[in-house]
């Protein structure tokens, strides 16, 4: 980019009027979190009389820089043009939110060639490193046990690494070999991280939808914590655990990007006579929870007495199941899939209203999550509710898992 020959112009007027009628270069530019950024850029001039830049955003004039370096020889070198420092006047660091934004260039005198410009919120006074180091998209890394013994649960952890924005809500796709494991089920890493919405229907998959409520970032943290147990009569044998897909609900908007996927091998081992009721319980438990928190009525989010009363009773009979000490094998595992199957059924009764596309775009999706995460927990008394009480899918006066849960079962659909 060169501002015209050195024939000793200058503008140095920086109402939009007089920028409009000079020469200007605009940049598209895609901030990825909200900050303060120098602008450096790769330049040269051909003499005192040529080294000075009009800069703004949008169109916005937001500084001059004058004096951008010594211009004899008139070589290319690095300047950073939001200091004050090294002969620079007027230099500014540029206060940036996360998105797309134009950057603009005036040229306030002729005579200056731009080769490069480059956007950090590093401090540092050394010269750039070109190219750039670009930061690594997020993964979805997967860790957990390398061997297990046949017939055993065994717990997968999936966690989110190299995260520079803030991760509201995931819509995470597992796949496992379905003729070595089965899923059994997932919560979240901490209380924070709830599990919304869940869909086994495929074999071999399972997909999960989680909110967190807070938000969630850094360089690697963990937000699922996923059950699996080996088949019965399966020994000797390894198999394939991986995030098949992993889209993530960032920022307050609901923005939505994906992240890079893993994959974990797993082998079993020799064939043992053992009876795990491991399964059984972690069923028994979020049964239990899921019962003691349905409240019973008609509103949206409430359900029937009758289908809190079936739910307890099957609890029952797979509570009578994990205490029968002569239990085999297999009556454990299809105590497992009958209360599992009631969990379905009592989750199915819940009372349903409102719609989930809470961010206007015509579908379902996290980003709508991610905007109920993100007023989780506040009620009509909050200050801002009117601007929250958009994500009260059962209109109960307050955003809590029901919310959550609602949204996550039209994303599912």
């Amino acid at each position: 980019m060169l501002f015209g020959p050195d024939t000793g112009f200058a503008m140095t007027g920086t109402d939009a009027a007089t920028l409009a009628s000079g020469s200007k270069m605009s940049y598209k530019i895609n901030v990825p979190a909200a900050g303060t950024y120098n602008v450096w850029l790769l330049t040269k001039s051909t003499d005192f009389s040529g080294d000075s830049v009009h800069v703004g955003v949008d169109n916005a004039y937001r500084f001059t820089a004058n004096g951008i370096h010594g211009v004899s020889g008139g070589q290319f070198k690095w300047a950073n043009i939001s200091g004050a420092t090294g002969g620079i006047f007027g230099g500014a660091a540029l206060t940036l939110t996360a998105g797309e934004h134009e950057l603009n260039f005036w040229g306030r005198e002729d005579g200056l060639s731009i080769d490069r410009i480059y956007l950090t919120t590093s401090g540092s006074t050394a010269d750039p490193i070109w190219p750039p180091v670009q930061p690594q998209e997020p993964t979805a890394s997967l860790s957990g046990p390398s061997t297990v013994k046949p017939g055993a649960s065994f717990a997968v952890s999936l966690s989110l690494d190299e995260m520079i924005q803030t991760v509201y809500a995931e819509d995470i796709t597992l796949s496992y070999d379905p003729e070595v494991f089965e899923y059994v089920s997932a919560t979240g890493a901490n209380d924070n991280i709830q599990i919304a919405g869940e869909d086994k229907g495929t074999a071999g998959e399972v997909r999960l939808i989680a909110a967190n409520i807070g938000g969630v970032s850094g360089a690697s943290t963990p937000v699922l914590n996923v059950t699996f147990k080996v088949k019965a009569g399966v020994h000797n044998k390894t198999g394939t655990i991986a995030a098949a897909r992993a889209e993530l609900g960032v920022t307050a908007a609901g923005t939505e990007i994906q992240a890079a996927l893993s994959s974990k091998r797993i082998a079993v081992g020799s064939a043992d006579v053992v009876v795990d009721k491991t399964a059984l319980t972690t069923a028994i438990a979020n049964a239990q929870s899921l019962h003691d928190a349905a409240v019973v009525g008609t509103q949206p989010g409430q359900y029937p007495q009758a289908a809190k009363d079936a739910l307890q009773a099957a609890i029952n009979s797979a509570k009578a199941v994990k205490d029968n000490a002569s239990a085999t094998q297999a009556e454990v595992d299809n105590a497992v899939t009958a209360l599992s199957s009631a969990v379905n059924t009592f989750k199915a009764t819940v009372v349903k209203e409102a719609s989930a596309d809470v961010n206007q775009d015509g579908r379902y999706s996290v980003g709508d999550l991610a905007l109920v995460a993100n007023h989780y927990g506040k009620d009509a008394g909050s200050a801002d509710w009117t601007t929250a009480k958009k994500a009260d899918m059962n209109n109960d006066g307050k955003i809590d898992i029901v919310d959550l849960a609602f949204v996550a079962t039209k994303i599912l659909k």
